[in-house]
């Protein structure tokens, strides 16, 4: 402030150096005419930094028209980018609320808020705060217009692909573009690229190292890929920007699959009393899943239920449930698992995200009316979220053949597959086509990718299954040395599990008539 005027500075430097690049003034009579000034010096200060004039005509929309006519609405609003980054999502809410208070037609205020809400699973509200951004998207700037567009084929009305080519326009005008590097690597993930993925999030991490989740996201690619010592380099860069639930399960995970149990207790004390906790414990569900201990798991999963429910979270309940029933029929508790399935559609917890898991325990428990009931259902879940008909689909179709004891037309319904390049739910789901049907043969180039899987995604009980079934192959097949080494790897890797989980009795009955 200026007497009654206001001076605004902008400028750039060379922040080891100090050499600056670019400076501009501009002085505004009151308050209300800051954001105005301001707008007009950063045309003049992006010419002088050498974007081209086509470029800043473009990309020149005034700012109290792109954004927001409120300065206070502004500043809300970065201090909720900030909170977000220094502290986590749940601490950006209220200066995201403020913003939209001051400013009930802030756009990207809404945006931010549904992203926030979609990272907490409060879906319902991210939904509403993306629809609302939706309807103002012709009031914001052309950059603002792309982020809410992509977050509404995100959230809104998923379809994977149209949000990734809103991406690729947004990365064609801005190739540096932090968010939209970060958000295009987590869907090209999602439809298998984990190689796009993971050069969209290193560019992230090059461009904006001072965000805790890029580094996040880097980490859970190179542990989807098994690297997890550069795994653990990019966690430990996250917890030095911002001790979150993120990076700390990350940690958990990588000490659970490669035995580090000082490192697994060391997240399990770290993340004691933290809000986040609940959370953790869903986690925990699963690694004990993984190490054969169903009791234990079956435990910790009620009190995080319980810890759900308490926090008025129960509709976001489903997927582990879902999760724990399935890895529970692949450990052979198929009543066990059919029973927690069919409660939790008494209780109305699931959603249509939960259609897959229902299908995958009807294929393995041969519930061919369950399965002929779902399909349709899961059919059109999938279109909505993959946009057009693919191997995945194929998937849910073999499901349900599966469930009707048609293993080889089933697997026959995924063919050509190539392991090596794949989608892992596809080549799981080729895989127990081929062990229905009993084609030892075929289904062994399966089992040894499922069995070989070091990533976070072998997290549950499909590592054990794998396992197993893959030292019954090589023992229906005759190849007795090789069923004895990978039943001693099973039985390893379930030292600790409990000893009366079903598919570890017949593992042991099985190895026991190999003889010495």
């Amino acid at each position: 402030m200026l007497g009654a005027s206001y001076v605004i500075t902008l400028n750039a430097q060379d922040c080891v150096e100090g050499r600056v690049f670019a400076e501009e003034q501009a002085q505004a009579r009151t308050k209300e005419d800051v954001l105005s000034a301001m707008g007009e010096a950063v045309s003049r200060f992006r010419e002088k930094l050498g974007e081209s004039l086509g470029s800043i005509q473009r990309y020149d929309t005034k700012i109290e028209e792109a954004s927001t006519s409120s300065l206070e609405a502004l500043k809300a609003y970065s201090q909720g980018l900030r909170a977000r980054r220094v502290s986590g999502d749940f601490d950006s809410v209220p200066f995201f609320r403020r913003a939209i208070e001051l400013d009930p037609e802030f756009a990207l205020a809404y945006a931010r808020l549904g992203t926030v809400y979609a990272n907490l699973g409060q879906a319902d509200d991210a939904r509403k705060m993306t629809v609302r951004a939706y309807e103002l998207r012709q009031k914001i700037s052309e950059v603002e217009r792309l982020y809410v567009e992509a977050r509404f084929h995100t959230l809104v009305e998923p379809d994977v692909q149209k949000a990734l080519d809103v991406y690729r326009v947004w990365l064609t005008a801005y190739p540096e573009d932090y968010t939209a590097l970060a958000n295009s690597a987590l869907l090209m993930k999602q439809q298998g690229d984990n190689e796009g993925g993971l050069r969209n999030q290193e560019a992230a991490v090059r461009v904006a190292p001072d965000q805790p989740q890029a580094w996040n996201n880097l980490a859970n690619t190179y542990m989807d890929l098994g690297r997890f010592e550069d795994a653990t380099r990019s966690l430990e860069a996250a917890l030095k920007l911002q001790d979150g639930a993120g990076p700390r399960i990350n940690l958990f995970v990588i000490g659970v699959l490669t035995g580090d149990n000082a490192l697994a207790d060391a997240q399990v004390n770290g993340m004691r009393g933290k809000r986040e906790e609940v959370d953790f414990l869903r986690v925990r569900v699963t690694a004990a899943v993984y190490r054969g201990r169903f009791a234990e798991a079956a435990t910790i999963h009620q009190e995080w239920l319980a810890r759900m429910d308490a926090a008025s979270r129960r509709a976001q309940t489903g997927q582990g449930i879902a999760s724990l029933a399935v890895d529970e029929a692949f450990a052979g508790l198929e009543e066990t698992a059919v029973q927690r399935m069919a409660a939790a559609v008494d209780d109305e917890r699931f959603t249509g995200a939960q259609l897959a898991e229902r299908l995958v325990l009807a294929a393995q428990t041969r519930d061919a009316a369950a399965a002929r009931a779902l399909l349709p259902e899961a059919l059109a879940e999938q279109r909505k979220t993959a946009g057009t008909a693919g191997a995945l689909e194929r998937a849910l179709r073999a499901l349900a053949l599966i469930a009707e004891g048609r293993g080889a037309d089933a697997a026959e319904l995924l063919e050509p597959l190539t392991i090596e390049s794949a989608n892992r739910e596809v080549i799981l789901v080729w895989t127990l086509a081929r062990v229905t049907a009993g084609q030892w043969e075929q289904a062994l180039k399966g089992l040894a990718f499922l069995a070989a899987d070091r990533s976070q995604r072998s997290f549950g009980a499909t590592k054990g299954y794998a396992l197993a079934t893959l030292g019954r192959a090589y023992a229906e097949l005759g190849r007795t040395d090789e069923a004895r080494k990978t039943y001693q790897a099973f039985f390893e890797l379930w030292k600790d599990a409990d000893p009366d989980v079903p598919l570890l009795v017949k593992a042991r009955e099985e190895f026991a008539k190999l003889g010495s």
